[in-house]
C-alpha cells in the first residue's frame, strides 16, 4: 500500500510503499530518513490518532493512500531546506515525493545507524566521501531511486550503477559497526574469552615410564604415540591387525594396538589399552574411551581431575612439556 507522509516544518510530502504486515516502525524511519530527523524526536498521527511505534500497520486505521502527519517535538531540529535538484519539477508547491521500495536493505542498514546516534546526513556524506558522489545522489541512490524515478525534467544526478556501489557500501559499514559494537562488548563482558586457553595435561606412568598425559574429552580413543611406546618398552605388544587411519581434524596412520598396560595415574594403577599412532606429536592422549572406563571427573573450579577417589591436579603452563607448547602454538 502507499502512504502519504507529510511534515508541516518543510512543507514536504513523501511516499512510503509498506505492507499491512510490517510495523508502524518501518514509516518512522523511513520519515526520518527523509525529513532529517531523529526517530524518538516526532510522533505520526492520522487525524487524531498518534500511531504506536510497536504495532503493525494493519493494526492502526492507516489505509491505502492515506495521509500521516509527521508532529515534531519542541527540541526537535527544523528540517533543512529541500535543494532544486531533489524537488518535484513542476510542482506548485514546495513538497517533495520520492518512492521507498519495502524493506529494502539499505532501510535495515539505515535503521541501525540512525539508532546509533548516526544521522542521515553524516551517513550520506561518509558514503558520498568513499563512492566519490555527492550526497544528494548517495542519498537518492540509498533509497532505491532510479532515474525514471525522478521527474524527466532534469539532468540524472547518478550514474546507474551508483545505487548498488551506495548499497554495498552502506552494507559494509552497517557490517563493520556491529562487528566493533560485539568485539567491544565481549571485550567488557568476557575479556577471558580473548585469552589462551591452556590445555588439560596430567602427570602419568606408562609401564613404569614417566611422561605427561592430554586428558581430551573430544578424544574418542586412548591414543599413545608409537615413540611413547617404545619408551616404555611396550613396542613388541603391538598388535598390528589393527592398523587403520585415524581422521579427525587431519588424519594419521594407526600403527595397531596395545591391548593391556598399565597407566599410573596419582599413585593408582589402572588397567588400559590404547591405539599406537605414528607420528603424534603428543605422547599419550587420555581419551573418553578411559575417562568413561575409569569413571574419571574434571573439577574446572579447582583445575584437577578426579579418579577412583584420588585428586590428580593439572599442570600449570609453566609445567606444561616442550612438545605440548608446539600443539599449543599451533604447530601441530
Amino acid at each position: 500500500m502507499r502512504v502519504n507522509i507529510y511534515d508541516e516544518h518543510s512543507g514536504q510530502v513523501m511516499e512510503a510503499f509498506v505492507e499491512p504486515s510490517d510495523k508502524v516502525d518501518d514509516l518512522f524511519i523511513l520519515a526520518a530518513a527523509e525529513f532529517s530527523i531523529q526517530p524518538d524526536l516526532f510522533k505520526l498521527r492520522l487525524a487524531k490518532e498518534v500511531l504506536d511505534p510497536s504495532k503493525h500497520i494493519h493494526e492502526t486505521s492507516v489505509a491505502d493512500n492515506c495521509l500521516l502527519e509527521v508532529c515534531r517535538d519542541a527540541n526537535a531540529p527544523a528540517a533543512p531546506a529541500a535543494s532544486s535538484s531533489m524537488q518535484r519539477q513542476g510542482s506548485t508547491s514546495s513538497s517533495r515525493t520520492r518512492g521507498f521500495t519495502r524493506r529494502d536493505s539499505w532501510q535495515e542498514n539505515l535503521r541501525d545507524f540512525l539508532k546509533a546516534g548516526v544521522s542521515p546526513e553524516e551517513l550520506m556524506q561518509q558514503v558520498a566521501a568513499e563512492t566519490g558522489i555527492s550526497p544528494e545522489a548517495a542519498a537518492l541512490a540509498a533509497q532505491g531511486g532510479s532515474p525514471s524515478s525522478r521527474s524527466s525534467g532534469g539532468p540524472h544526478i547518478y550514474a546507474p550503477s551508483t545505487q548498488a556501489e551506495v548499497q554495498r557500501r552502506l552494507r559494509e559499514m552497517t557490517q563493520l559497526r556491529n562487528i566493533d559494537r560485539n568485539y567491544e562488548m565481549a571485550m567488557e563482558l568476557t575479556p577471558e574469552a580473548f585469552a589462551r586457553v591452556v590445555m588439560l595435561y596430567i602427570n602419568v606412568k606408562v609401564n613404569g615410564a614417566e611422561m605427561s598425559a592430554f586428558v581430551d574429552t573430544g578424544a574418542q580413543m586412548t591414543i599413545l604415540s608409537e615413540r611413547a611406546a617404545r619408551k616404555a618398552g611396550l613396542d613388541e605388544l603391538i598388535d598390528r591387525r589393527f592398523q587403520g587411519v585415524a581422521i579427525g581434524v587431519g588424519s594419521a596412520p594407526i600403527v595397531g594396538r596395545i591391548h593391556l598396560a598399565e597407566l599410573e595415574v596419582g599413585g593408582i594403577t589402572l588397567l588400559c589399552s590404547f591405539t599406537v599412532m605414528r607420528d603424534a606429536e603428543i605422547d599419550l592422549i587420555f581419551g573418553l574411551d578411559m575417562l568413561l572406563k575409569h569413571e574419571c571427573s574434571l573439577d574446572f573450579k579447582n583445575h584437577v581431575m578426579c579418579v577412583a577417589n584420588t585428586v590428580v591436579p593439572f599442570l600449570t603452563e609453566s609445567e606444561l612439556p616442550l612438545r605440548a607448547h608446539g600443539v599449543l602454538a599451533g604447530r601441530v
